[in-house]
């Protein structure tokens, strides 16, 4: 009689190595939720950071807008529909902007892409006590447009139009 020969089938294998395929997929997804998750966790670290930046230019300048564009939106000199690294009028405003405020350049968000500010605290004239708004066109890199900077509560990063994010900055003046 033939001694039988130890080893793997190759439908083994291939059972074995469908399993591994399977359980690498779950494990990707978690990951990349767990790695999203991370980026708006950092974007409230850079809320807090941004806004003593913003809050300390205006005491220095005792100012509540400093009207870092002619219109103090850097926001919207972004086109919607085309990624923001892509205009570059609109980021050579944007950083100018930034540097006004006392930034070496405009801070990036997570996804490498700058945040753009708009200013709106009396905006309308004194009394009007609206937030200034900080946003991030988020993964895709296109801002989408602003949302209103409503009464959430400084800080706190909210989405936004498409994948767009924002916080709002402390008021300066009105509480």
């Amino acid at each position: 009689m033939m001694p039988r020969k130890t080893g793997f089938t190759l439908i083994e294998l291939l059972v074995v190595i469908a399993i591994i395929g399977m359980l690498s997929s779950i494990v990707l997804g978690l990951l990349s939720t767990a790695r999203q998750k991370a980026r708006i966790a950092k974007m409230s670290t850079d809320a807090k950071s941004i806004d003593s930046q913003i809050n300390l230019a205006r005491s220095n300048a005792e100012v509540v807008t400093l009207n870092v564009t002619n219109s103090g939106c850097t926001s919207c000199a972004f086109g919607n529909g085309t990624t923001m690294r892509s205009q570059a009028t609109a980021l050579t405003t944007n950083n100018t902007a930034w540097t006004r405020l006392g930034f070496s350049a405009a801070p990036l968000d997570p996804w490498g892409n700058p945040y753009t500010i708009d200013e709106n605290e009396n905006e309308g004239g004194i009394g009007n006590c609206t937030y200034d708004a900080v946003y991030s066109a988020g993964p895709d890199g296109i801002f989408a447009g602003q949302a209103a900077s409503g009464a959430v509560l400084p800080g706190v990063v909210t989405a936004s139009a498409g994948d767009d994010f924002y916080f709002n900055i402390s008021r300066f003046r009105c509480q």
